[in-house]
């Protein structure tokens, strides 16, 4: 039961998180790619504290930065659940109603659980991008050494030399 969800990723170094993924009626404002600060929000606060945070009426509670263009809209109620991966907070997974007091701790326990496959779903995805990445990189290495070598060892010189070396040895094993 919700209006809007979305996905944002975490950067804790510079504390914002960006909108990975959105969905619902409320779709307007805050589209993929914004960056949302954490200082003084709640997303801030879940990341901080690490667990989720049902909101049952924005619009009797103080709001700041992006969350006041969201209450705007028309969103009266919301969970925003830590993306818990591998090794730590990775992002918010949020759903919001135009209905307040649409959801409950039960539903928050639930989301949280959902929001922690998506953080391992996240972080393999991030994992064979960088496989990729570095695959790649070792490729565009390999075929630079190729070059390398075809320029400064021609191959008819080194087989050339490795003839001529057996010659060499194949003489010194008879004189010895």
């Amino acid at each position: 039961r919700f209006d809007r969800a979305s996905v944002a990723l975490a950067d804790m170094s510079r504390g914002v998180s960006t909108v990975l993924a959105f969905t619902g009626q409320i779709v307007s404002v805050l589209p993929v790619g914004v960056e949302i600060t954490h200082r003084g929000t709640r997303i801030g606060r879940v990341l901080d504290e690490r667990r989720p945070l049902v909101v049952g009426d924005w619009s009797q509670e103080p709001v700041v930065g992006p969350e006041s263009i969201l209450v705007k809209e028309g969103l009266r109620s919301s969970i925003i659940a830590p993306l818990l991966g591998k090794h730590g907070v990775i992002g918010v997974v949020n759903v919001g109603s135009l209905t307040p007091d649409q959801y409950s701790d039960d539903d928050a326990e639930f989301l949280t659980e959902v929001g922690t496959q998506l953080a391992f779903a996240i972080e393999n995805m991030a994992a064979h991008e960088d496989i990729a990445r570095l695959k790649a990189q070792l490729e565009q290495e390999n075929l630079y050494l190729q070059e390398e070598i075809k320029t400064e060892h021609p191959y008819e010189e080194i087989v050339g030399h490795s003839v001529a070396l057996r010659k060499i040895s194949h003489a010194l094993e008879t004189v010895a």
